[in-house]
């Protein structure tokens, strides 16, 4: 059983072999499928690939991504980030989860931020519990493409946030997106890009809320707030360094800005 694999990418040609190279080697893969938003793209690298081509110039990530579903010919597909490294031999149990469950229509593996470029985000990131069982990210990602093109897929109005909307709507569905945490995708990310994820976060939840999300917004600004004044503590103890709880303290007090900003701004 061969599944397309779909990379979204802009402006990162380096990257962009790089992720093309590792889907060949980690995924059965039929078709590897590049949505390119770049503007002006390397013609003789992309030519190069032996890949299927899309170009999508500066288009939202939603759309990018729906283009790849639409792209696709296989009933399974994997999406890639071209700046994410997998664990070897991640496919196969992935999928395995993926079957388990009619309900189950897509799987990611737990992403740890932090790969080569920081040691607190991966101490952050790389707990046991450092992430819910549910929800996941396109960034890796095995999906059945019929049951979420089935349900709209990804919305093409959305950038920042168009994996939160999505999995929002398939658990609205009664259907679930899984992180399988024992399996890890390695993202490199220093602390000030960390910072930047999530000014960029804040503004999808927000994008999420007036794409018109139903969900109650003062019980979630709770939960934020105690992610904000709890979780740094109880996860710098948990994992035994203190500059966790500037990270985490930083992050979620970003986040929150960028929501309540966000959420004032009219589109």
């Amino acid at each position: 059983m061969k599944v397309d694999v779909i990379i979204c990418t802009k402006n990162r040609p380096r990257l962009l072999r790089k992720a093309v190279r590792q889907a060949r080697k980690s995924v059965p893969t039929n078709s590897v499928i590049v949505v390119d938003s770049t503007p002006n793209p390397n013609m003789n690298l992309l030519n190069s690939l032996n890949v299927k081509l899309v170009f999508t110039p500066d288009v939202k990530i939603g759309y990018a991504r729906q283009r790849g579903l639409m792209e696709a010919t296989t009933k399974y597909v994997v999406f890639l980030d071209d700046d994410l490294e997998l664990e070897r031999n991640w496919f196969d149990p992935l999928f395995k989860e993926l079957c388990s469950d009619e309900k189950v229509v897509a799987v990611s593996p737990k992403i740890v931020y932090g790969y080569k470029t920081d040691p607190v985000l991966r101490k952050l990131f790389g707990g046991k519990y450092s992430t819910s069982k549910h929800g996941g990210s396109a960034g890796a990602a095995i999906m059945d493409r019929t049951k979420v093109l089935a349900i709209g897929g990804y919305n093409k109005n959305m950038h920042w946030g168009e994996d939160g909307e999505l999995f929002m709507r398939i658990e609205k569905h009664g259907l679930k997106w899984l992180r399988i945490r024992a399996f890890t995708a390695h993202h490199p990310c220093t602390f000030k890009q960390h910072l930047q994820k999530a000014l960029r976060n804040g503004a999808g939840m927000a994008s999420i809320w007036k794409a018109g999300s139903d969900l109650p917004l003062f019980p979630w600004m709770v939960k934020m707030a105690r992610r904000f004044l709890v979780a740094p503590i109880i996860l710098t103890f948990a994992r035994r360094e203190p500059r966790i709880l500037v990270y985490h303290s930083l992050y979620h007090l970003l986040y929150l800005l960028s929501f309540l900003i966000e959420i004032k701004t009219n589109d």
